[in-house]
């Protein structure tokens, strides 16, 4: 669900060893590449293509890897969702890391609790109030493949699809508990981890 590249050409040119982005949208594609070369981007790549058949036959090719290059996975799909076929092949993909950027908190929830099922949880929950005085809410999620035996760890923000549906509030009617239970920030662009380096990972931006 890449649209016209936005968000992936911020992770290119932030230090991603490469981003492919996808959309079935064809105009969107070319307005996409466009971007790129516009901005002198080299590292990203944008194809017209079903998000979940692209994401089969990625997890088909990194099946065939012996050590398959570290990946994040950057999605942001319509109000709707995503749909379980897309799940389903992200989570055959088995990213390190998923960020969820959406506009309805209600259908990202939902979809959480697909990727929970998968064996990712949420580390990290981020909305943005991009439409004041509204009902209106922009939430980034951001997920990790669960390691066994670090339930523990003090520095993961565990959250449920309640608390989730919580930061999802109005900023004007969100008690002072709900946003100190929401201000998990630590820098999300940091812990999206996008690192420098020999450990640069590549980004999908569907």
């Amino acid at each position: 669900y890449c649209g016209t590249g936005t968000i992936g050409l911020v992770a290119a040119a932030r230090g991603a060893a490469g981003v492919t982005g996808v959309d079935v949208v064809e105009s969107a594609i070319r307005d996409a590449r466009a971007n790129a070369a516009h901005n002198g981007i080299g590292n990203a790549q944008f194809m017209a293509a079903d998000a979940a058949v692209f994401m089969r036959a990625l997890a088909a090719r990194r099946a065939d890897e012996a050590d398959p290059a570290p990946l994040v996975v950057m999605m942001d799909p319509p109000r709707s969702g995503a749909s379980p076929e897309f799940l389903d092949a992200l989570a055959a993909v088995a990213p390190e890391r998923v960020v969820y950027i959406s506009c309805d908190p209600a259908t990202q929830a939902r979809d959480i609790r697909h990727l929970a099922r998968a064996g990712y949880e949420v580390s990290v929950v981020q909305p943005v109030d991009m439409f004041p005085h509204t009902d209106h809410v922009e939430s980034i999620v951001m997920l990790e493949k669960e390691r066994r035996g670090d339930a523990g760890c003090s520095d993961r923000a565990q959250f449920t699809p309640r608390v989730l549906a919580r930061c999802a509030r109005s900023a004007d009617t969100r008690t002072e508990q709900d946003r100190m239970s929401c201000s998990a920030e630590r820098g999300l662009s940091e812990r999206i981890g996008i690192p420098r380096g020999h450990d640069r990972r590549r980004a999908t931006n569907t």
